[in-house]
């Protein structure tokens, strides 16, 4: 198989508009704080792909100045829930390879390897997980287009617990076949933050960045 397309969903780093459920805890400004060093791990991870790399992107196109990530080619998020998201990140994937891996931006502790991984597992599955600690996934993998709807419903329960369990029994339903890559954590709270802080992935905001 060639190499296989990266795409990456993400929002622009605006203040007030990102990890809402961070900035719950930790106020708007340091919620954009952490959020740009997950851009920045993104970036890093991204560097070494092979294949084609895409950003589909939500927000001010602007704001992705100095994220590492601005160099990319990028269009708009479609209207519509996650699952329609990921349907249009496999598309465009699709345009530029024979395989596609989906990723977001949660993940403090995710590399090169993990992204790999995940595409070597299509030798084997035409699609793959990586799976979150929470019971989402932060990536998946396809090397078969026609299976992508079976995954990319919008009436799915996205943003919870259930989603890689639902996906997964769609699939098993379908008679589809899966693999799994590594189990990464999110950070989606002021738990996740300190649990990554402890971890060595993250830094905390500064106590300006901190204030509500």
């Amino acid at each position: 198989m060639g190499e296989a397309a990266l795409v990456i969903l993400a929002r622009a780093p605006e203040l007030g508009r990102v990890k809402t459920r961070l900035a719950a805890g930790i106020g708007v400004a340091g919620a954009l704080a952490v959020y740009r060093q997950l851009l920045a791990i993104v970036a890093r991870a991204q560097a070494g792909w092979r294949g084609p790399v895409r950003l589909l992107t939500h927000g001010d196109d602007s704001a992705w100045t100095g994220t590492g990530l601005e160099h990319l080619p990028r269009r708009p998020q479609p209207e519509g829930g996650l699952g329609s998201r990921i349907a249009a990140a496999f598309a465009w994937g699709f345009a530029e390879a024979d395989r596609a891996v989906v990723i977001g931006t949660d993940c403090p502790g995710l590399r090169l390897d993990h992204l790999a991984e995940l595409a070597d597992i299509l030798q084997d599955f035409p699609i793959a997980f990586g799976p979150a600690q929470d019971g989402g996934y932060w990536g998946v993998a396809c090397r078969d287009r026609a299976v992508v709807p079976v995954i990319a419903e919008d009436a799915l329960p996205w943003s919870t617990e259930r989603i890689l369990a639902a996906s997964r029994q769609r699939l098993d339903a379908a008679g589809v076949a899966h693999g799994q890559g590594a189990t990464l954590a999110d950070c989606d709270d002021a738990a996740d933050l300190a649990a990554a802080i402890a971890a060595g992935f993250l830094t905390a905001p500064s106590h300006h960045e901190s204030a509500p």
